[in-house]
């Protein structure tokens, strides 16, 4: 059990920080560019539905899917994005080609909020990795096993 206890320990060693993921953010918060209207009167939500009609992303609209900017568009055309601009200033904007944008500086909260809708909105999945051991992990743990079985063998042949 002493060794066992060893083994986890260089285990915690060795996982990767990719590993490890954010908590979905609250639910019950809004997005404040989905009632944001441009001066051809379409809303956030409109640009949405627009984009994404029946909650997939309709024909030659693109996306972008990062940590720091989540965004839909058709170019030219129609453009809901989130992003960080600067780290720790986030914003969200409308843009239709023709009009003057709209660019809202936001809360840390309201960004995962608005990143969460424009990628329900238009059915994007964010990829959450699964915590692994990395290569070099896996190289350490393969020796530290050997030397853990090589003890075990020279024990059982002290006994017998």
């Amino acid at each position: 059990m002493k060794h066992f206890s060893r083994i986890l320990f260089l285990a915690a060693l060795f996982i990767p920080s990719y590993g490890y993921t954010a908590p979905l953010p609250p639910q019950g918060s809004n997005c404040p560019c989905e009632t944001a209207v441009l001066s051809n009167g379409l809303s956030g939500n409109d640009i949405l539905a627009e984009l994404c009609p029946n909650g997939e992303l309709g024909a030659g609209t693109e996306y972008v899917l990062s940590p720091t900017r989540v965004g839909v568009f058709q170019e030219p055309g129609l453009n809901f994005s989130v992003q960080e601009f600067k780290v720790g200033t986030p914003a969200c904007g409308l843009f239709a080609e023709g009009f003057k944008p709209q660019v809202l500086q936001i809360s840390d909260l309201q960004f995962e909020t608005c990143r969460e809708l424009v990628a329900a909105s238009c059915n994007l999945k964010f990829i959450r990795p699964v915590p692994t051991l990395s290569e070099w992990g896996l190289i350490a743990m393969a020796g530290v096993l050997g030397l853990i079985s090589l003890v075990a063998i020279r024990r059982k042949r002290q006994t017998t």
